[in-house]
C-alpha cells in the first residue's frame, strides 16, 4: 500500500446523484460519520504519552553480591522510554535490512531478488504494486501520458497499458486493480475512466466504465472485490468511495466513508476527512460497515491503515508545498499518538508492517529509505544515501509500493 496524493478542495457532505458503471452506479445518501463510544474529540499531539517498552534483561555478569534479596526475584533494568516526537538526522543512523516492499533506487526497481532496469523512454515511477511475484509499474511517460508496464515473476515485460494512472493488490498479491483514465493534449484529465480488475495468475482482466468521474484511484483490493474513490467533473463536488464486486456489473457507493483518504487491506476501515479549511482539516477512522468513527482529529491527516488494522499512518493536517515535515503513527483503536519524526522532508511514506514505517527522507542534498520502528521510536537506514533530491532533479529513492 502506499500514501494518497494529496487531497486538495474538498466538500463534505455532497450526495452524488446515480453514475453509470457499465450498467450503472448505485446512488445512495452520505449519511453524517456516527459517533463511536462517547463524545469524539480531537486527539492532541501534545499531551499523549509515549508508548511503554518491553523490559530486556541485561547480560548476566559474574558478582559475589545477591542479584536480590532472599526470597525475591531481581527484577531486570528497563530500558529509557524514547519519547514521542523525535528530530531525524540521516547522517546519525546507522544501516538496517533492505526495504521488504518494493522501491526504485535510481532507475531500477527492486523487489526482493526482482531487479527492473526502467530505460529513459520508460518514464518516472508513480506507482507501483506487487502482483504474483511479478511487478506492475506506473510511470509517467511524458507530460500528459501516463502507462503501466506489467512484468513476470521473472522480470520479463509482458505488456504495457496507456493511460493507467493508479495500482493497487490485494494483500496476498494475487489480484490487482488499476484506474484508465486519458488526458487531453493540454495534460488535464477527461472525464470519465475505466477499472480494470486483473487476476494475477492468469493474466485475465475484466474492465469496468466509469462516465463522467475524474480522479480516480484505487484504494483496496480483497479478492474479487475492489474499492475505489473518485470525483465528479464539478469542481464543488465531494470525492466518494466505491464497492465493486467483480462478479456484478455495476459498483456501489459506499456512503459511509465521505471524502476516503486511506482504507485499510481488508476494506473494513477507512478514514474519511469530515472538513478542509485554508488552515487544516478534520479526520476521522470509520468502520466501513456501519460508518461509525472510533476517533476523529483535527491534529493530523490519515493516510495509511497498517495491515493488521493496529495503526495507522497520518501527516500534518495541513498538506502543502514540497513535503511534510513530519510523519506521525497512531493508535487505530483510540487514535492515540504514538509517534512523530520531524527535521526533515519526508517525501513518500508507506507502513511496512504493522510496527514499522519507510519513508524517503531527503538531507543536505542526499536522500534515502528510513525505516522507524513505533514501538521503540528508533530509526535506521533501510538504503544508503544518494546524492540527489526531488528539488534539483538529481537522481534518488523514489516510488514504496
Amino acid at each position: 500500500m502506499k500514501l494518497n496524493p494529496k487531497i486538495l478542495g474538498l466538500v463534505a457532505g455532497v450526495a452524488l446523484g446515480a453514475v453509470g458503471i457499465g450498467a450503472a452506479v448505485a446512488s445512495q445518501q452520505v449519511p453524517e460519520i456516527a459517533q463511536g463510544n462517547g463524545p469524539a474529540t480531537p486527539i492532541s499531539a501534545s499531551s499523549a504519552p509515549p508508548s511503554p517498552t518491553t523490559p530486556t534483561p541485561s547480560a548476566q555478569v559474574p558478582s559475589t553480591k545477591p542479584s536480590a534479596p532472599p526470597g525475591q526475584t531481581a527484577k531486570p533494568p528497563v530500558e529509557p522510554a524514547r519519547p514521542v516526537t523525535a528530530k531525524l538526522d540521516l547522517n546519525k543512523l546507522g544501516r538496517g535490512k533492505a526495504p521488504a516492499v518494493p522501491y526504485v533506487s535510481r532507475r531500477t526497481v527492486i523487489s526482493g531478488d526482482l531487479r527492473i532496469p526502467q530505460t529513459g523512454g520508460d518514464g518516472t515511477v508513480t506507482d507501483l504494486a506487487e502482483a504474483a511475484g511479478g511487478l506492475l509499474i506506473v510511470t509517467q511517460v511524458t507530460d500528459t501520458m501516463t502507462g503501466m508496464q506489467v512484468f513476470d515473476a521473472a522480470g520479463k515485460r509482458t505488456a504495457v497499458i496507456n493511460h493507467v494512472t493508479t495500482v493497487e493488490s490485494s494483500a496476498d498479491a494475487a489480484t490487482s486493480a488499476y484506474t484508465v483514465q486519458p488526458r487531453s493534449s493540454d495534460g488535464s484529465e477527461i472525464a470519465g475512466f475505466s477499472m480494470t480488475f486483473r487476476d494475477n495468475r492468469t493474466g485475465r482482466t475484466k474492465n469496468l466504465t466509469v462516465p463522467g468521474q475524474l480522479g480516480a484511484r484505487v484504494e483496496a483490493v480483497t479478492g474479487t472485490t475492489v474499492y475505489f474513490s473518485s470525483e465528479p467533473r464539478e469542481a464543488s463536488s465531494a470525492r466518494s468511495l466505491y464497492r465493486w464486486r467483480t462478479a456484478e456489473s455495476a459498483a456501489q457507493r459506499v456512503g459511509t466513508v465521505p471524502q476516503p483518504t486511506a482504507v485499510s487491506a481488508d476494506a473494513t476501515l477507512a478514514a474519511s476527512m469530515t472538513s478542509i479549511t485554508d488552515y487544516g482539516s478534520c479526520s476521522a477512522l470509520v468502520d466501513v460497515s456501519s460508518g461509525t468513527a472510533r476517533w476523529k482529529t483535527c491534529d493530523f491527516q490519515i493516510e495509511q491503515i497498517s495491515p493488521g488494522r493496529t495503526r495507522v499512518l497520518a501527516g500534518p493536517a495541513y498538506a502543502d508545498g514540497y513535503a511534510p515535515l513530519e510523519l506521525s503513527a497512531l493508535d487505530a483503536r483510540s487514535g492515540k499518538l504514538l509517534r512523530k519524526w520531524t527535521g526533515l522532508p519526508f517525501i513518500r511514506s508507506v507502513l511496512e508492517d504493522d510496527d514499522h514505517v519507510l519513508t524517503v527522507a531527503e538531507q543536505d542534498g542526499k536522500s534515502a529509505i528510513v525505516r522507524c520502528t513505533i514501538s521503540t521510536g528508533a530509526c535506521e537506514l533501510a538504503t544508503e544515501q544518494r546524492d540527489g533530491t526531488g528539488e534539483d532533479g538529481g537522481e534518488r529513492y523514489w516510488g514504496l509500493g
